[in-house]
């Protein structure tokens, strides 16, 4: 059995990278709502801003694999 063929999927590399990005994206995005928790409204429109962009780009992502 091939170990290559066990840690990347069908997609290959591309959709390896793809997936490391949007988890990379999910933690700073959380990192910088934490960061942002004592501005008050900024950390509102912030959070607001980072979840749209995390679905964004989740459906792009998801789009893209199918």
């Amino acid at each position: 059995m091939d170990i290559k063929r066990l840690f990347i999927p069908r997609g290959g590399f591309r959709r390896v990278f793809s997936v490391i990005r949007m988890i990379s994206l999910m933690i700073g995005a959380a990192i910088a709502s934490v960061y942002f928790m004592t501005d008050g409204n900024v950390s509102a429109s912030l959070l607001l801003a980072s979840v749209a962009y995390i679905v964004f780009r989740l459906a792009q992502i998801r789009g893209y694999i199918k």
